[in-house]
């Protein structure tokens, strides 16, 4: 459920080029159907663009907006359809598309009433697409001359989305992709060590403890493998994709998954202790521990709290809005002494106290969506507002006013990555490939550094100047710093 713009996957761009090269017929019409326009609403819509003009494309047509709007792509008519909803209308609506010979009709027609006269008509026979330097929109990549101390000092892409976050031990950096792969990667060179395949995609960040490693995939399984050789040392069945990140507390793993169950497994043998079959929704999450007690979110609008030791319910927790997409289950929980944090699709900061579950405060001051973060310490709280600012927060249990704000200045964002601080020093991707690192005592901004135009997720911190990256484009980045 992680919140950003539109996408195109690097394996979904392949798939388009070898459907491509068996077109037979270079003059061959295309007309391109796609949800989103192909502009900003898509991260890297110029991507596919591209190949567009360099096509017989005649027209592109979408949706996602819910009106009959023309468009104009770099000379490639764009036509966004209505939906077939009525909404606030007295009877619902769909379009009409009639193609001829040398043009492409669009009418739309009221259900039991009238089809109303065209409102668009796209001439089949003209191509008048600009050239790829007419391209003024495409990302800029210019804040990158302001911080020089900030540089990628290896790059692997492994060609699937990565839709979770590296973990690392002192040699070598871990993580999934959408191929089902979990590599093994130098943290020296990015040079590959191994590579583990599962049966479906790795949306699960994983956990590392002493040569152990265990992450979830949609293929319903967990897997425990081996850091030296990748070797698998356990696998356990579940009855669903496991999305749930885990975490290893007391020689336990802690996970939940799709099948509406949380699951405590022995770390050496991957032996089931307990399982919680209370939910009414899957899990993403990773859960956050406290006092034998563990915590987290599941997309059935509540927040749960079990005994981490039997795995019976303590309590749960919901908020004042109802409905499966409000449910507090993005977002990475933290805890402090005694009370739990997290922010909720509803755009409210909420604070738990972990041995009753009562409701200690909760605000929409600040228009907050999914991301937060704790301090090394536990005293401060980090959370990103919906529009270009990061606050930080005195964790505690009265609701007190910012320590500090800071415009980052990174516009409307709803990513569902995390904030985390390491040595002093915040860092935050965002939805459209932009690093910031912030002075956590201060918010001043250290540095910003641009790595693509999608979707990163939660940075990891190895110490202050050297953090991991990974991001929707299927690359692993280590970057370093040499200024603050």
């Amino acid at each position: 459920m992680r919140m950003a713009d539109g996408h195109f996957a690097p394996e979904d761009l392949r798939w388009f080029d070898s459907l491509i090269v068996s077109i037979s017929d270079s003059n061959q019409p295309i007309i391109f159907v796609t949800h989103y326009p192909l502009d900003e609403s898509i991260a890297n819509w110029y991507e596919m663009l591209e190949r567009l003009k360099n096509l017989n494309t005649k027209i592109t047509l979408f949706g996602h907006g819910h009106a009959n709007i023309s468009y104009n792509f770099e000379g490639i008519p764009g036509v966004m359809g209505r939906s077939n909803l009525r909404s606030k209308d007295a009877a619902s609506g769909y379009n009409i598309v009639e193609v001829k010979n040398d043009s492409i009709y669009f009418s739309e027609r009221i259900a039991r009433k009238e089809t109303k006269p065209f409102w668009q008509i796209i001439t089949l026979n003209n191509e008048n697409y600009e050239t790829s330097s007419s391209i003024a929109s495409g990302p800029d990549y210019s804040i990158n001359k302001k911080h020089p101390s900030v540089k990628i000092k290896w790059e692997y892409n492994t060609g699937y989305t990565i839709g979770s976050s590296a973990v690392f031990d002192s040699n070598n950096a871990y993580v999934g992709d959408a191929s089902g792969s979990l590599y093994s990667i130098s943290l020296t060179d990015g040079k590959v060590n191994w590579q583990y395949h599962t049966e479906n995609a790795i949306y699960s960040t994983p956990a590392i403890e002493n040569n152990f490693i265990v992450f979830g995939s949609a293929d319903s399984a967990i897997y425990c493998l081996n850091t030296y050789n990748g070797n698998l040392l356990w696998k356990y069945q579940t009855n669903a994709a496991v999305l749930g990140c885990p975490i290893i507390y007391h020689n336990t793993v802690y996970i939940g998954a799709s099948d509406r169950t949380f699951y405590a497994l022995e770390l050496e043998s991957g032996k089931l202790i307990w399982n919680f079959t209370g939910l009414n929704g899957f899990v993403e999450t990773k859960p956050a521990i406290y006092d034998d007690k563990i915590l987290f979110g599941a997309w059935d609008e509540h927040f749960y709290c079990l005994n981490a030791s039997t795995g019976k319910l303590k309590w749960k927790w919901k908020g004042d809005h109802s409905g499966t997409f409000y449910s507090p289950a993005a977002c990475w929980p933290v805890v402090s002494d005694g009370i739990v944090f997290f922010a909720a699709p509803d755009r409210k900061l909420t604070a738990l106290d972990i041995e009753t579950g009562n409701q200690l405060w909760r605000t929409g001051k600040y228009k907050v969506r999914e991301t937060i973060g704790l301090s090394e310490d536990a005293k401060k709280l980090f959370i990103r507002t919906m529009n270009d600012s990061i606050i930080a927060l005195k964790a505690s249990e009265k609701l007190e006013e910012p320590l500090w704000i800071t415009k980052c200045g990174f516009g409307y964002e709803i990513s569902s990555a995390q904030i985390v601080e390491k040595d002093g020093c915040i860092f935050y991707g965002t939805k459209n490939g932009m690093i910031y690192s912030l002075d956590s005592r201060t918010g001043q901004i250290n540095w910003q550094h641009k790595i693509s135009n999608g979707y990163i997720n939660t940075i990891t911190a190895i110490d202050k100047n050297k953090i991991i990256a990974t991001d929707f484009d299927g690359k692993i980045c280590l970057i370093t710093s040499s200024g603050k």
